[in-house]
């Protein structure tokens, strides 16, 4: 496999490992995501750095 590949394969694994570790100790609930300021920078910051990675394959 190309190294560029396999390196942004684990940068997508890394975004989607990240964001579902913000929901290990409660279920995923829209309107509680939606009043969580903190989580919900944190989950964009990494939907941009994921499509961003997305986009260079």
């Amino acid at each position: 496999m190309n190294p560029e590949i396999k390196t942004w394969l684990f940068d997508i694994l890394q975004s989607i490992t990240e964001i579902e570790s913000y929901y290990t100790d409660r279920p995923i609930i829209f309107a509680e995501y939606q009043k969580d300021i903190r989580t919900k920078r944190a989950l964009e910051y990494r939907d941009k750095s994921f499509a961003k990675t997305k986009n260079r394959s």
